[in-house]
């Protein structure tokens, strides 16, 4: 699921107000950020190649392997 997927139940919502909705969106953000540094830190253990991929290009493989 990607996140435009996992952020759409929380756009244009008439039950919930902007303030609910925009906390929704804040979790959503922070829970990916936490996945994508652990993901890094998992790279940067195991000694993979993807150190040589600046931030935007680890985080395009990142999206890829997860899917999202």
């Amino acid at each position: 699921m990607t996140l435009k997927d996992k952020f759409n139940p929380y756009c244009d919502n008439l039950f919930s107000s902007k303030e609910v909705n925009s906390e929704s969106c804040v979790e959503i953000a922070e829970y990916f950020a936490i996945e994508f540094a652990e993901w890094c830190n998992e790279l940067r253990m195991h000694g993979t190649g993807y150190y040589e991929n600046s931030t935007k290009q680890l985080l395009e493989i990142f999206k890829k392997e997860k899917k999202l």
